[in-house]
């Protein structure tokens, strides 16, 4: 029978997954990082400095976090998902809160950081006796270096655990095995790095010390979490969708941290113990992981990136409550059944990769995930700005089409198969004093956080009764016009390209 293991303290691990261009920028971080070859910069700390250096910098959980641009594209190995074989959990209510941590995460803005940096926490924790004390820990953001923990005026060092691979630093199998806030970083959002192929590794990884079990899996997501994941939005979101897949794994509605705030939990019992993550069921934000209802959980108060231990923090402060949609969606945003067939366009909110500044000119803006205009569509039209003077008017041309790209123009899905199918949707533009304009947009499909795209522009049309669209197969066909040329498109690993 399977054992719910327990959590050494500090833990050595720190996660943090991104994609293939922040997987670049952390490179070039890395790479320019000033000290680096000086080593960690290190204060003295005495009781009054390590307890109230950082109390003139504020940063309370659910920080909001970063979107690096994506310019790397080197391959990288990744390990198939495979569908959990017991009954994973399925519930409406965490399918929401999920949902809202995704879009959280997805507006993260990372503040920066170099390998010699740290991860700052501050929580509230219960001594044996009774009484709740401050602990602060400091995590090496690369694992060189010792956990510096502070409690009730002495300071203690721990080893980090962390060791240097022989390989590549960002693949699923090293950050499954030995994961640091560094190279988690470089592993979020990318395809194959999907939550089951999360779970499946970390399963390769704790069989290797001889605990394959899911109660393991649990425990090593939960202390990736503590290492600096709950820091960053879309790491955090990513091992969220992660725990929820484990199987056993149980969704209790109503939980409290140490310091009594209220909030939901993921939740797996096994041999009479129990572990847990509690979360801000509207932000995403990480109150408080456990072991077993016996552990001291410290529930976090705040948290940030600093250069040096006892150093000032790099903050960012959380969205507030009411910025935060009730995102819903039909199927988990990280389900890999979760198909754009399933999405009934004409009664959906998404970000519109457009640029609506200009009154009389709508031209393409960036690509969803950097805060454009969000389109509310009720039965077809969505108003941009909704109650605006002038809005812009959004009609959807119920013909969608469906491309199907290839595993070798965009990589496999969240599977490990075929990659995700591409929604076309074509969005006819209008406003007083303005031409008639047409968007053709597309949305990949990829499970993900931001399923079901990221939204991409294909072309802006101005003028005429309105484009010709139509798809086979990888092939997207668009005529500006009727009786115009046609162009052929195909997709690629950021949008359309044209075909060869």
């Amino acid at each position: 029978m399977s054992t719910s293991p327990q959590d050494p303290s500090p833990l050595p691990e720190a996660l943090l997954p991104a994609a293939d261009a922040r997987r670049g920028a952390l490179l070039r971080e890395f790479d320019r990082a000033p000290g680096r070859t000086a080593g960690r910069r290190r204060r003295v700390l005495v009781p009054a400095l390590a307890a109230g250096a950082l109390a003139a910098t504020v940063a309370l959980t659910g920080v909001v976090t970063q979107v690096v641009d994506r310019n790397d594209t080197a391959p990288t190995t990744g390990s198939p998902a495979v569908r959990p074989a017991a009954p994973v959990l399925r519930d409406p209510d965490l399918d929401a809160v999920l949902a809202r941590a995704d879009e959280v995460g997805r507006r993260y803005r990372n503040p920066g950081f170099g390998p010699a940096d740290y991860i700052y926490t501050q929580s509230r924790v219960r001594t044996p006796s009774g009484a709740l004390v401050t602990q602060e820990e400091w995590f090496p953001v690369d694992g060189d270096g010792p956990v510096v923990t502070t409690r009730g005026g002495t300071t203690t060092e721990s080893p980090s655990g962390a060791r240097k691979p022989s390989g590549p630093v960002f693949t699923l199998p090293v950050i499954a095995a030995d994961p640091t806030y560094y190279r988690l970083g470089g592993g979020v959002g990318i395809a194959e790095n999907g939550p089951l192929a999360l779970i499946a590794e970390i399963r390769k990884a704790t069989a290797k010390q001889g605990d394959d079990s899911d109660a393991a899996v649990f425990a090593r997501l939960r202390r990736m979490l503590r290492v600096g994941g709950h820091m960053d939005g879309q790491v955090r979101t990513w091992l969220y969708h992660a725990a929820a897949l484990v199987p056993g794994v149980r969704y209790d509605r109503d939980e409290a941290d140490v310091a009594g705030r209220r909030g939901v939990a993921l939740t797996l019992t096994a041999d009479g113990k129990r572990q847990r993550i509690v979360l801000d069921p509207t932000t995403g934000a990480l109150l408080s992981q456990a072991g077993s209802d016996d552990e001291a959980a410290p529930a976090i108060l705040r948290s940030g990136l600093t250069h040096e231990v006892g150093g000032p923090l790099v903050v960012y402060r959380p969205e507030p409550r009411r910025s935060v949609p009730d995102v819903s969606l039909p199927k988990e945003s990280w389900d890999p059944a979760a198909s754009v067939r399933d999405l009934d366009f004409a009664n959906l909110e998404y970000e519109l990769p457009l640029n609506v500044d200009d009154p009389e000119k709508v031209i393409a803006g960036v690509d969803s995930g950097s805060g454009g205009p969000v389109g509310k569509f009720r039965d077809g039209v969505a108003l941009v700005p909704p109650g605006g003077k002038n809005p812009l008017r959004l009609t959807l041309d119920p013909a969608i089409v469906y491309v199907r790209p290839t595993a070798a123009q965009v990589g496999p899905d969240a599977t490990g198969g075929d990659a995700a199918e591409t929604a076309v949707v074509v969005l006819r533009m209008t406003r007083a004093g303005a031409p008639t304009q047409y968007a053709i947009i597309a949305f990949s499909g990829q499970p993900g956080p931001l399923f079901p795209g990221p939204q991409s522009i294909v072309l802006i049309v101005t003028g005429g009764p309105g484009p010709v669209v139509s798809a086979s197969g990888d092939t997207l066909s668009v005529a500006e016009r009727p009786g115009a040329p046609v162009r052929r498109s195909v997709r690629n690993g950021v949008g359309f390209e044209p075909k060869p």
